[in-house]
């Protein structure tokens, strides 16, 4: 055998020693459990079972995993003064459901694999979870270096923030994404967010530029037992501030009843008839839309309608609504962990995209 081949085989045995090393830190993998059979890995990582057999071996002289005849290799730990040496580790907790999130979600692990990191994964799914501590209690086993975690869902739970707070120091980077400062500060790391306040600002502007003045707000539920309550409580108030910024104080109308279509009708058929309505989401937007035309309110010329997000239904419907630059997002995030950022905000711009649903300015004839 050639000295080249030889060569060429350990190059390959590394690479795929390191994407099984990659794999139990972002599959989650605890000690003691099981890994796939060899030929099943084999296939996965588009190799021969005698080179994963091969990567396997010079692991299990390293202590990282342990075999058992006739029952498999099983993953036992990452010896203390070599763990993450080479490869950072991020994780990554967010919501799972919105449209939005999926696409940040995807464009940050972009980035930080660019940045060399392991990234690992924590979706949550279900409104009524109990409390995301959990999930940062992994994130702590795990050696998490960086941690991104939602600011809407971390501020939500105080036993989270109380944790996160005592165990700051065991994390390189703490981001918190999103979030409308519904919780007094200060909180653990540093935040990026959207400029929900000059997005506010900009709407309202830009309706009262079209001659619109009873402009209301719809957003879901605040009641005190709603665990998004005190965030959505914020967003009524950055609403009512741009109003009054527009001095339209007067045609201030605030309807936290979400996609409740006998309050959304109550709300369209107001003995002072609102002319434009700003929604929390696009799919509050397209409630409104379907609603108002069942009830032949011609849209833009008697009300408009302004989304938030640029998710599929604002795009399906050519509504009027807000749309996040999520590269620059996501370049701010990785930007906050490359420089060991440990506190301050960092604001990402919503840009207003015009649909159909929103009335145009007229323009005057200069004579």
């Amino acid at each position: 055998m050639t000295m080249i081949n030889l060569k060429n085989k350990a190059l390959l045995r590394d690479e795929v020693r390191e994407k099984i090393v990659r794999m139990i830190i972002e599959n989650g993998i605890s000690k003691g459990e099981r890994l796939l059979p060899e030929k099943d890995l084999g296939k996965l990582l588009n190799v021969n079972h005698l080179t994963v057999r091969s990567a396997c071996a010079e692991l299990v002289r390293k202590n990282v995993l342990y075999k058992i005849p006739g029952h498999g290799t099983f993953f036992n730990e990452f010896p203390r003064d070599e763990r993450n040496s080479e490869h950072p580790v991020a994780g990554i907790i967010m919501m799972e459901e919105e449209h939005l999130f999926n696409l940040v979600r995807t464009r940050i692990i972009d980035n930080l694999q660019e940045l060399g990191c392991l990234c690992r994964i924590s979706a949550l799914t279900g409104r009524e979870r109990e409390s995301i501590l959990p999930e940062i209690r992994k994130m702590l086993d795990c050696d998490v270096e960086h941690l991104v975690i939602m600011q809407t869902e971390l501020e939500k739970f105080p036993d989270a923030i109380d944790f996160l707070e005592k165990n700051l120091h065991h994390f390189k980077t703490v981001v918190r994404i999103f979030g409308n400062h519904a919780v007094p500060e200060p909180l653990p790391g540093c935040q990026v967010t959207p400029d929900y306040r000059k997005s506010f600002q900009a709407r309202v502007d830009r309706l009262k530029a079209a001659g619109i003045k009873r402009i209301a707000y719809l957003g879901p539920s605040c009641a005190p037992d709603y665990l998004a309550g005190k965030a959505n409580r914020k967003f009524n108030m950055l609403y009512t501030e741009a109003m009054i910024e527009a001095g339209l104080s007067e045609y201030i109308a605030i309807r936290s009843s979400g996609d409740d279509i006998d309050e959304i009708r109550r709300l369209l058929s107001s003995p002072e008839p609102v002319e434009a309505i700003l929604c929390a989401t696009d799919f509050l937007a397209m409630k409104v839309f379907e609603t108002a035309r069942g009830m032949n309110i011609k849209i833009p010329e008697q009300l408009s309608i302004i989304g938030s997000y640029h998710t599929p239904w604002s795009q399906y419907f050519h509504l009027a609504t807000t749309r996040l630059d999520i590269r620059s997002f996501a370049d701010a995030v990785s930007r906050a962990i490359s420089t060991g950022r440990r506190d301050g905000v960092e604001y990402v711009e919503l840009e207003l995209v015009e649909g159909t649903s929103i009335r145009r300015i007229e323009k005057r004839d200069h004579k």
